[in-house]
């Protein structure tokens, strides 16, 4: 779904919502008309809000993504960092049973 299909989508429901509200109001005595106005007027914030961001979300420039990017990236470093230490701690108990084994093999 495009950007302009999600906002024609989202202004239809919108419509069939106050739509709702608008028949609601002859029933509850002028309620429902100002909670339509008021749905309207918070939408309309919203809706400027957004404008002024800069047009639709994008997950490659959000912060937040950009931060669990960045998180991740920590961790696998770390995670290498943790395979290269165990790598070296593996190889210098390797190193020093071949020590002993020759210290074995030099004293017969």
């Amino acid at each position: 779904m495009t950007h302009s299909e999600a906002a024609a989508f989202e202004e239809a429901e919108l419509h069939a919502c106050l739509g709702r509200l608008e028949e609601a109001a002859a029933d509850d005595g002028g309620r429902g008309r100002r909670a339509a106005a008021e749905l309207l007027a918070e939408r309309q914030r919203v809706v400027q809000m957004l404008a002024g961001a800069g047009g639709p979300y994008d997950p490659g420039t959000g912060a937040v993504v950009q931060e669990e990017l960045a998180e991740d990236g920590r961790r696998e470093e770390a995670e290498q960092w943790r395979r290269q230490e165990q790598r070296v701690a593996d190889r210098a108990e390797e190193l020093v049973r071949l020590v002993g084994l020759a210290d074995s093999i030099a004293a017969c």
